[in-house]
Parts: structure tokens; C-alpha cells; sequence
């Protein structure tokens, strides 16, 4: 947003000053950068959602080994296991709480 904002301020004259070359590695830079830091948190988000979805798994098999009656299990994988009302997008991939899309 800071690169586009800037060049069109540029192409537009908005800023009295002339457009150094070197300006232009410190845009890659921080867009190289930027990129970088959304893949990673990208990456960290889905391998929570991933842990937290074979966690869920790991206590149904935990719960049923003890022999804790069917009510008790149902109970808890409910708990567990709930999902807030959304909806899934690109493909199933990505999933949308409804509170934050409206």
C-alpha cells in the first residue's frame, strides 16, 4: 500500500521531489519483506488450524479408550468440535467466521 501510494504521489507531482533510483531497492525490500512475513504468518495460522483439528481427533480416540459413557463423549467432542456459523471459500480451503465477513 506505502509502494502504490507513493509512486502515484510521485507520477502525480503531489511530492516536490525527484524519485532516486536507490528508493526503488528499498521498495523491493520492503515488499520482498512484506511478502515474507504474510507467508509466514500464513503459514503458522494454517498449522494451528491443522494441530487443532487432529487434536480434536487425538481426544475422541483419548476419550473413548477410558470408557467414559457415550453422553460424556458426545458432550465433550461437542464442545470441542464446535465451529461458529461461517463459510468456507476458495475451494474449501479458507474458512470465513460470519461475525467478521459482515
Amino acid at each position: 500500500l506505502a509502494i502504490s501510494t507513493s509512486a502515484v504521489m510521485h507520477a502525480s507531482g503531489a511530492i516536490k521531489a525527484d524519485y532516486k533510483w536507490w528508493w526503488a531497492l528499498q521498495d523491493f525490500f520492503h515488499l520482498g519483506g512484506g511478502l515474507v512475513l504474510l507467508a509466514a504468518c500464513m503459514g503458522v495460522f494454517c498449522g494451528i488450524t491443522s494441530f487443532m483439528h487432529r487434536l480434536t481427533l487425538r481426544i475422541s480416540e483419548v476419550i473413548g479408550a477410558t470408557g467414559a459413557p457415550f453422553t460424556m463423549q458426545a458432550t465433550i467432542l461437542g464442545l470441542v468440535s464446535a465451529r461458529p456459523l461461517g463459510m468456507h471459500v476458495l475451494w474449501g480451503s479458507t474458512y470465513i467466521d460470519a461475525s467478521k465477513a459482515l
